[in-house]
């Protein structure tokens, strides 16, 4: 497993996470955001919502924040007992289909502190979640995020590995899913 950080993983009921896919689905505005690289402008591969009281910028991405929805809330207070930290702020990433995506990056921005705990809550279809060592490529994990399944990247997660969840065409990975990422924004 991973040399420099912890990664741990809890799951909700099924119930839980049948009515946590349904309020993602139902009750959430989703924006797709542009993306700059290479001197080309790209739509963002996934659809995505900010709820916080900051905006939150990455790449050439800034999102408004949104006031947290009680359910959304209600989620956070289970996510951090679990985490053992305190969050402040959800990001709600929504891939339509195995096309949806987003690269190798850390969440590594000065806002969440140098070193952050980030717990993300998946529903949906299972996709794959990959973690690699920005210095020693044999340090790296695959995680497949099931339906229900709460990821916490602990301490040194950020400043030593970068993750991603890659595009598939591979069927059993096909069809909606949404991973709440929650974070504490200094």
């Amino acid at each position: 497993m991973l040399k420099h950080t912890t990664i741990k993983t809890h799951k909700l009921t099924i119930n839980q996470a049948n009515e946590l896919f349904d309020n993602c689905r139902d009750l959430v505005e989703y924006e797709q955001g542009t993306i700059s690289m290479f001197g080309k402008t790209f739509p963002v591969p996934r659809l995505t919502a900010w709820y916080g009281e900051k905006s939150y910028s990455y790449s050439t991405v800034t999102h408004e924040p949104q006031p947290m929805p009680y359910w959304l809330t209600i989620l956070k207070q289970q996510v951090e007992l679990v985490a053992n930290t305190k969050f402040n702020c959800a990001l709600i990433n929504f891939y339509r289909d195995g096309s949806d995506s987003v690269s190798w990056h850390s969440d590594d921005e000065p806002e969440f502190g140098g070193d952050p705990i980030i717990a993300s809550v998946s529903v949906g279809t299972t996709r794959v979640f990959k973690l690699r060592n920005k210095n020693d490529k044999t340090d790296q994990t695959s995680i497949n995020l099931e339906n229900g399944t709460i990821l916490v990247m602990g301490k040194g997660c950020q400043p030593n590995y970068l993750h991603c969840v890659p595009k598939t065409k591979r069927e059993i990975f096909q069809g909606y899913r949404f991973n709440i990422t929650f974070r504490q924004q200094v």
